[in-house]
This record gives structure tokens, sequence and C-alpha cells, in this order.
């Protein structure tokens, strides 16, 4: 049987020049209601998935407030969807409840500056428990970021982490557990809020490994994550040749 995963489009999700980037930091200096310049001195945490509870923003949002301490020009933006009023409530709340107001961006649609905000980003974090694979880690991973993810994340587990992943153990209110930093991201068991916090933490800290994951996560992504690379050796295994005029 031949597995053909979810793939990058590489005329799309690319890393960017500045200048290509320029339009969605306007974006997010809207949504935050700042101003570009003042933006540009944060180290961004991103977030992007439907607003959905599998997808545990609120998980997320406990983490970053810990995060603060540690990178106090850290800023989260996250995508909460108002057409999803009970849980969109409840996650604005929270960030209220946890003071970080003017830390987290709250995003709606996001599908035209997809590219822009992946190239902004200095650390992809996605805590979610139900994935198929895990298209926006790989996307993320596709402009050359790191990402953070659960232990429930195939696409960072299977293929991110690599052979010899570095072992960190985190204290935690229910007892320390391990965070695995791989070549190209690094894995959290499910729900641990303190794990999230320590590991982007770390990596925000950290410019060298930070750059030096995110160098390998691109590799790793690209072009063996692409249309055309993973059709031409589904074709190739089927025996399958074009046709010659």
């Amino acid at each position: 049987k031949y597995f053909l995963p979810p793939c990058i489009e590489p005329d799309r999700i690319r890393p960017l020049p500045d200048d290509a980037v320029e339009p969605t930091w306007e974006f997010l200096a809207k949504s935050a209601g700042r101003d570009v310049a003042t933006l540009k001195k944060r180290k961004v945490v991103t977030e992007i998935s439907r607003t959905d509870k599998t997808k545990r923003k609120d998980i997320l949002i406990k983490a970053f407030a810990q995060v603060r301490k540690e990178v106090p020009d850290a800023l989260l933006a996250v995508t909460i969807d108002d057409r999803t009023p009970a849980l969109y409530e409840s996650l604005t709340g929270l960030i209220k409840e946890l003071h970080l107001t003017d830390d987290v961006v709250v995003l709606g649609s996001v599908w035209d500056h997809l590219p822009g905000l992946y190239n902004l980003t200095t650390v992809y974090c996605t805590p979610s428990v139900m994935e198929g694979f895990g298209m926006s880690a790989q996307e993320a991973t596709a402009t050359g970021k790191p990402v953070v993810a659960s232990n429930l994340v195939p696409f960072v587990v299977e293929y991110l982490l690599g052979k010899s992943p570095e072992k960190m153990s985190v204290a935690g209110a229910d007892g320390a557990q391990d965070v695995l930093f791989g070549e190209g991201g690094v894995v959290v068991p499910a729900d641990f809020v303190e794990g999230f916090a320590a590991a982007i933490s770390r990596l925000l800290k950290d410019d060298a490994q930070r750059e030096q994951m995110g160098k390998r996560a691109l590799e790793i992504t690209i072009p063996y994550f692409t249309w055309h690379s993973r059709s031409k050796d589904l074709l190739d295994d089927l025996g399958v040749r074009p046709r010659r005029s």
C-alpha cells in the first residue's frame, strides 16, 4: 500500500522575502490594534486551525501565559472563530482572565494571509489531540519554521523528530514528563501545559537552536512533501510510465 499524504503547494507556501510579508504584518497590526513597527519587535508564536475543542487552543493559551514570564517580548497569534460562539467566548474569556489581552492577537479568517503568517512566525505550535496528519504544522515547516506539537500530531512525530531526539524532563502538576526535542520539531505529551510552555520558551530564547531546527524542518518537508514529488513516487511504485508522443 502507498500512503499519499497531504502535500505542499510550494508556489504558495514557501519562504518569502521581507517585502512580500509586509501586507501580513499590516493585517496582524490591524487585528491587534497596534502599529507594525511595534509588532515587529515581538517574537510571534502562531497557531492556525479551525475553532474546535480537539485543537486544544486553551492549552496553548495557558502555556503562553507561562511563556510570557520567561520571554516578555513574546506574542501569540491564534485563530479563534466567532462562528462557534460558546468556544469563542470561553477562549477569549480565558485570555482576559490570564491578563493576556495585550499579548494575544485573536485572528479570524486568515486564508489570504496564510503564507505571510507562517513566514512572520517565530515558532509554530499545534497542541491538537485529533490530527490525521498535521497540515498546518507541515505548512509552517515549508516556510522554515520549527514546530512544537502534541504527541498526537503524526507529521511532527513521524517526520520531524528524527531517530535520536533529546529528552527534556519538565515538572508539571501531575509529575514530570519528557518533552522531546527532535531535528525539526518538538513533541510534548498531549494537554501538558508546562511542557508546551517549556518547549516554546526554550526555542524563543535559543536563536541558534531555533534557526537550525527551522532549517532542518524545511529540508525534511521540501521537496519530499510536494504533490509533484509524491505523485511521481506513486506512479513509479505502480509501474506507470508517462506516454510518449
